[in-house]
């Protein structure tokens, strides 16, 4: 999908609003997410493997959530990441 031009008409109204304006616009176009993506270029694998890793961890939290309200979920599960206690 390619981006449509930004345009905003400032003649009649004062700068900040018609700069605030432009903001939003660029924003909801996408220019802002297009560029992010075109700074350094990825090899289709990576988007690939990287797609592949975020639905894994979707589906892996969409089954901790399932176990958590069918109430299968042990409680020791849920608290995996040990917490340092600080001592004086």
């Amino acid at each position: 999908m390619r981006p449509s031009i930004v345009i905003v008409d400032c003649t009649k109204q004062d700068i900040n609003k018609s700069l605030k304006e432009f903001k939003r616009k660029v924003l909801k176009s996408g220019h802002i997410l297009e560029l992010r993506e075109r700074k350094e270029y990825t090899k289709p694998t990576t988007k690939k493997r990287e797609e592949k890793q975020k639905a894994i961890r979707r589906n892996q939290r969409e089954v901790i959530l399932d176990k958590i309200v069918a109430g299968t979920l042990p409680q020791s599960t849920l608290s995996t990441k040990k917490r340092k206690s600080f001592k004086d």
